[in-house]
């Protein structure tokens, strides 16, 4: 299995095969590990995955990237409320 963030075709993918092997009606949570290079990055991957229903999805940025949280948790929670982020460091 490749690893998030070698490109969005890619990141979609890995979580389309996540979602179907667990099925619907288990919570999907994804691990990004800080793979995405900015805010713009996370959040068009985070609205590429709203077709897969996360539960969460963790560390898209790197932790000390507080301004890129604030801004996807802005754009996220405006845009798509049933989109989540961690937001804690």
């Amino acid at each position: 299995c490749r690893p998030m963030g070698e490109s969005a075709a890619m990141d979609e993918a890995l979580v389309a095969a996540a979602r179907e092997g667990v099925g619907p009606d288990v919570s999907l949570l994804v691990d990004a590990a800080c793979v995405w290079p900015d805010a713009r990055t996370a959040l068009a991957r985070a609205k590429s995955f709203e077709p897969y229903d996360l539960f969460l999805l963790e560390e898209p940025l790197h932790p000390d990237d507080i301004d890129g949280y604030v801004w996807c948790a802005f754009c996220l929670f405006c845009v798509s409320p049933r989109s989540r982020m961690t937001l804690t460091r």
